[in-house]
């Protein structure tokens, strides 16, 4: 027939694995986890995240990795559920230990 037909192809890399250790910080302190993680591969084409407390939420909140922290008297351990944002389905936690 003669026709052209072109078109573009995204090639999309998924996150596959997310690593990172445990953690410890002094009560009424912030802690950026986003540096923390590793994300492989790579270069995946969607590196963002999504932050979850799913244990020991009355002792600090979590926003965009910043993980903010109340006073502690006692040590309390607060579990964040870490999501890649890609639609893989690929997580990890971590545990951090609150110290007073």
């Amino acid at each position: 027939s003669g026709q052209k037909v072109s078109f573009k192809l995204n090639v999309v890399k998924t996150v596959t694995d997310l690593s990172i250790a445990d953690q410890r910080v002094q009560g009424g302190k912030s802690l950026n986890l986003t540096k923390l993680v590793t994300i492989n591969p790579g270069d995946a084409t969607n590196k963002k995240l999504n932050w979850t407390i799913v244990s020991g939420g009355a002792y600090a909140t979590i926003s965009n990795g910043t993980l903010k922290t109340k006073k502690v008297t006692s040590p309390q351990r607060v579990e964040v559920l870490i999501t890649a944002a890609d639609g893989s389905g690929t997580r990890t936690t971590c545990v951090v230990t609150i110290t007073p």
